[in-house]
């Protein structure tokens, strides 16, 4: 009696570990599907209006990078003596430049000619679609790659101080 009931137990306990194993399973598949989705819908995209959004979305946080940037100039400006920089004077010219950089070429242009000339522009046209879209999305990932590399270069050593 008290073996069956051992047996019994082990069996029930096998049938809900194959039940756990078997739905992470289901759950990583279905991960694995979406990462996919994303990647096909947004990595390969050609669809103006997808790309739109996109140079929108990375406008938009890049804004948020220059407005970070103003801060710093502010609070350098607004305390006398040596301030938030350390009387690093560099710094603070590295800080104007890259705000310059960022706000013009990676928020304004960006929003103007690549989100709204993207989204609106084939609308406004009348066309189904933007010439060469397969383009228009490498554009987008070249712009994205060079907005990494003005941050980058902000945090380098000397930075691009010109103030």
């Amino acid at each position: 009696m008290l073996r069956s009931l051992v047996g019994s137990e082990m069996c029930i306990r096998d049938r809900y570990q194959r039940r756990v194993r078997g739905s992470a399973f289901i759950f990583i598949y279905i991960i694995l599907i979406l990462n996919m989705f994303f990647f096909f819908f947004v990595f390969l995209t050609i669809s103006h209006r997808m790309i739109g959004l996109l140079y929108f979305l990375l406008a938009v946080m890049c804004g948020f990078v220059g407005y970070i940037y103003s801060l710093f100039i502010r609070l350098e400006l607004s305390l006398s003596g040596c301030g938030i920089l350390f009387g690093d004077y560099q710094f603070y010219n590295v800080i104007i430049t890259s705000h310059g950089l960022v706000m013009i070429f990676a928020f304004i242009m960006p929003v103007v000619l690549g989100g709204f000339a993207n989204y609106f522009t084939p609308y406004m046209c009348g066309f189904p679609d933007m010439i060469f879209p397969r383009l228009n999305n490498m554009s987008f990932w070249l712009f994205f790659l060079g907005v990494l590399f003005v941050l980058c270069g902000f945090i380098s050593e000397e930075g691009m101080g010109v103030g």
